[in-house]
Parts: C-alpha cells; sequence; structure tokens
C-alpha cells in the first residue's frame, strides 16, 4: 500500500504579493507572473479573484485579507474540534 504524501501548503508572503502587483502594472499576463515567481499558474489564479477589490489587485490589501481569511478558518476549525470533543 502506497504512503500518501502529506500536502505542504506555501501562502504567499508580502513580497511575493508586491511582485505580482508591480508585474500586473507593467502588463505581465497571468502565466508570466507564475513563471516568474516559480508557482502554479492556479495560485496567481485564485490570488487575483480572492484579493482584488473592484477589479484593482493591490498588495497590501490582499495580504490583509488573506491574513484575515486564514485566522476566520483557524478559528472555524477550532470550533469544530471543540464541538466534536464536547
Amino acid at each position: 500500500m502506497e504512503e500518501k504524501k502529506k500536502r505542504t501548503f506555501k501562502f504567499l508572503t508580502l513580497r511575493e504579493r508586491r511582485v505580482i502587483e508591480e508585474l500586473r502594472d507593467i502588463g505581465a499576463n497571468k502565466t508570466q507572473i507564475a513563471k516568474y515567481l516559480g508557482v502554479n499558474l492556479s495560485t496567481i489564479i485564485r490570488e487575483l479573484q480572492r484579493n482584488s477589490v473592484d477589479g484593482k489587485y493591490d498588495a497590501v490589501t490582499a495580504d490583509r485579507l488573506a491574513r484575515e481569511r486564514d485566522r476566520w478558518q483557524q478559528k472555524r476549525r477550532s470550533e469544530e474540534r471543540f464541538s466534536r470533543n464536547a
């Protein structure tokens, strides 16, 4: 039986988000940005979809939104574990 590989997640840093913003401003497409950062194209697509506001991508805003979403998900998982153990 094959051992399942544990998935590892790498979150984008503020520096990477600034690169995304700068490359978008000079007209780079999503594929070019993904190659430049060495990430999967789907990472860039998801980042732009989740963290753009009114069609505009701002690195600082994107970083704040991502961190808020992560904190909310951590809180939710913690509450679910607590309710299962109660």
